[in-house]
């Protein structure tokens, strides 16, 4: 899971998406290059591929982030069983921006048990970079199952009234996307081997009552989950922020494939991590 270090950063700080709002970006940087070069009475020069990023160390397959490349579109992120290949891409089309103060990338189908070595190309209109440097070998010591929560399609179920919101990052601590339910409201994650533990970022607009945690292993009977509460309110300083905290949920019973977050109050969840290496999934 991630490490706490980067807890107190993030609570520190839809994809109109986001890929949307990246889109945009460039093209008015493109804009702007080309009136640039017009107004010295010259065509503008082909663009050029990026260079290499630099991958950064690399302790789990569910955290991997490298530095990135100026004029870089987009990143590819390739795994191999060899420090020097074959490889193969598990990531395309990933976003250095679209996370705050948190991993950029996770290797979701790395099993526990393998080993991998990573590296990662930047990309452009004009190509693909050369690849970084490798990091490696990284053993995989469980799945972790993580939603950024900028759409419900990791949610397995859910109910009441959810909303997927990417405005008013700021009392967020820029946070760029949240789900956001009121009292009654459930999410509900499955995953494909016995959960171990769960974190949950979220955010209080108002009153901090915490959420109810619930497991299953069959999705019909629940039983209730412990979670130790950390609360980072600060104060609404000058941005009225909203109250951060994070929940850690240990204590799974045996068997448990499903998670419920039951909300009491009006809340925005920003990031939901759940390890699970325990046995396979019936």
């Amino acid at each position: 899971m991630e490490n706490t270090n980067c807890l107190q950063k993030w609570f520190g700080p839809k994809r109109v998406r986001r890929d949307q709002h990246r889109d945009s970006d460039t093209a008015l940087l493109n804009l702007v290059r080309e009136a640039a070069w017009r107004i010295q009475g010259v065509p503008p020069p082909e663009p050029e591929p990026p260079a290499a990023p630099v991958l950064l160390p690399v302790r789990s397959a569910a955290a991997i982030s490298w530095q990135g490349s100026a004029g870089a579109a987009s990143y590819e992120v390739e795994r191999s069983k060899h420090a020097d290949g074959p490889w193969e891409v598990v990531g395309t089309d990933v976003s250095d921006a679209d996370v705050q103060y948190r991993p950029l990338f996770s290797d979701r189908y790395a099993l526990p048990g393998e080993t991998w070595f990573y590296r990662v190309r930047a990309r452009n209109a004009a190509g693909s970079s050369p690849p970084s440097n490798v990091a490696g070998p990284v053993q995989v010591e469980s799945l972790v199952l993580i939603d950024e929560m900028r759409d419900l399609s990791n949610v397995f179920s859910s109910s009441g009234d959810l909303i997927v919101e990417s405005k008013k990052a700021r009392p967020a601590k820029e946070d760029m996307s949240r789900i956001r339910g009121g009292p009654g409201s459930e999410i509900v994650y499955r995953t494909i081997r016995t959960m171990q533990s769960a974190r949950v970022y979220a955010f209080y607009p108002r009153d901090a009552v915490s959420f109810e945690f619930l497991a299953s292993g069959d999705g019909t009977y629940w039983a209730l989950v412990p979670a130790v509460r950390t609360d980072f309110y600060r104060g609404t300083g000058d941005y009225d922020y909203w109250k951060p905290t994070l929940y850690e949920v240990r204590g799974f019973p045996a068997g448990a494939l499903f998670l419920k977050i039951a909300f009491k109050t009006e809340a925005q969840v920003g990031r939901v991590e759940i390890e699970h290496s325990g046995g396979q999934s019936r």
